[in-house]
């Protein structure tokens, strides 16, 4: 599968001429409709969070983990830090070595919980609601970018019917 574009780059045809092929030898004993469902959501979600990051992210120096942080605490304020973890969907772990570079940036600040010493709360300082605010109007400029294919109605089917499969999982994704 040679590509035009250069070493690595698979176009979407031929993603979809091999994704056939696979599942042509498995005839029968797989949902393709499901299988297609939930592949098509994945390279869509990479291929966005990819653009994304290229024009916007890489600029204000941020991974994606580090902006699903900010923005958790954005959307929902001070929280502790293990629900933040769930929030963004990284380890506690993952959210120590996050947290330690976004407050070294000034972009959160870190406190003891008064009721639990164990725990730490989390929120987001001005220096990163600023930021948000401007990564908000950037990512939401990436964002018509990626959907212009779509016309306005599709959109709001899509939207849709990704919410649907989100609140459809919601039991399975609770810590």
């Amino acid at each position: 599968m040679a590509s035009s574009r250069g070493p690595g780059f698979v176009s979407q045809a031929e993603y979809d001429q091999a994704t056939e092929e696979i599942l042509a030898r498995y005839e029968g004993a797989l949902d393709r409709d499901s299988f297609r469902a939930v592949w098509l959501l994945h390279q869509a979600a990479d291929a966005a969070r990819a653009f994304q990051s290229a024009r916007v992210l890489d600029e204000y120096g941020l991974s994606w983990a580090q902006f699903e942080v900010v923005w958790s605490l954005w959307l929902f304020g001070e929280r502790d830090a293990g629900w933040v973890a769930n929030a963004a969907m990284i380890s506690k772990s993952g959210l120590t070595t996050i947290l330690s570079h976004l407050t070294g940036r000034g972009l959160v600040s870190r406190r003891p919980d008064p009721d639990d010493a164990r725990r730490s709360l989390v929120r987001l300082s001005e220096e990163g609601e600023q930021t948000m605010f401007s990564l908000f109007r950037l990512m939401n400029s990436a964002e018509r970018q990626l959907s212009a294919p779509l016309s306005r109605t599709e959109k709001q089917q899509l939207a849709h019917l990704l919410n649907t499969m989100l609140t459809g999982w919601e039991d399975e994704r609770r810590p």
